[in-house]
């Protein structure tokens, strides 16, 4: 797995969130659009390649569709769910088999600032297939714009 399709899939989960059930508040948090997302790794416990380290910046696109206060993500990556949380927040998680005997789970947290923006947090943790212990970590920032609805 390249570093490259390791920073789509870390981008692929956020977490935003709104009162669950609060079909209201749910209804003013209009997440669903297209969205410009700068990512920044803050912390990896094994690097994939040299040029990949703490401080490395990665963008990409994610694609937000929304109904009530379910959430869905798609990026280059992948697709994956989502459900808005208390506040503004959102949170995306999901877990997958990367063929390389790891398994890798992630959760993306995000916050919006305003309507047009949101900043939050990407942890991704992998796992022996094998063996099921934890094998390494990635956590990220980041930082995106609503470029499109």
């Amino acid at each position: 797995m390249t570093a490259s399709h390791i920073a789509s899939v870390f981008s692929l989960a956020v977490l935003l969130a709104v009162p669950a059930g609060d079909v209201a508040h749910a209804q003013m948090f209009n997440c669903a659009g297209t969205w410009t997302v700068q990512t920044r790794l803050v912390a990896a416990s094994d690097a994939t390649n040299q040029t990949y380290r703490p401080g490395d910046l990665r963008v990409d696109q994610w694609y937000i569709q929304q109904s009530g206060t379910a959430l869905q993500l798609t990026s280059n990556a992948g697709t994956v769910a989502g459900q808005i949380g208390n506040g503004y927040t959102m949170v995306f998680a999901g877990a997958w088999d990367t063929g390389l005997g790891i398994t890798s789970d992630i959760r993306i947290e995000g916050q919006m600032q305003s309507t047009a923006s949101m900043v939050g947090t990407i942890k991704v943790n992998y796992y022996s297939a094998q063996f099921g212990y934890k094998v390494g970590l990635d956590a990220w920032t980041f930082q995106a714009m609503r470029s499109g609805n």
